[in-house]
């Protein structure tokens, strides 16, 4: 935590992507899509997000590692941040409804409201 919150960041993840289990996604990016539409921000406008989609906005099927991620409370709780997009999936039931994968979620939110400075890759393996 001390290099992350040294280093600027956020969020911190492995750079070691993983594949999420089949059937885990649950059309989570889809509605991550929806998000960004309504909020009008870029599918591909941040170096995590083209990491996790390919340029026709396609999900990859992988995730960070992330077990040591967040170093700014202030980020996550950001209600026109991060924070939105949480409520914007609540409101849609995903969590219920889908079983939606909490690790891609957090990550696809970073991705969605996090500067690049504010993310740090480690070279650390999971």
């Amino acid at each position: 935590i001390a290099e992350l919150r040294d280093r600027g960041g956020v969020y911190g993840c492995s750079r070691l992507f993983g594949h999420i289990p089949k059937g885990r996604e649950n059309h989570l990016w889809e509605a991550s899509l929806l998000y960004m539409n309504a909020r009008h921000r870029d599918p591909r406008g941040s170096q995590l997000l083209r990491i996790l989609a390919e340029e026709d906005l396609t999900f990859k099927g992988a995730t960070g590692f992330v077990d040591f991620h967040v170093a700014a409370t202030g980020f996550f709780r950001d209600v026109e941040g991060y924070a939105d997009y949480f409520a914007f999936l609540e409101s849609m039931g995903g969590w219920w409804r889908h079983a939606w994968y909490s690790t891609l979620a957090v990550t696809i939110g970073v991705a969605i409201w996090a500067r690049d400075d504010q993310v740090v890759f480690f070279d650390t393996p999971y």
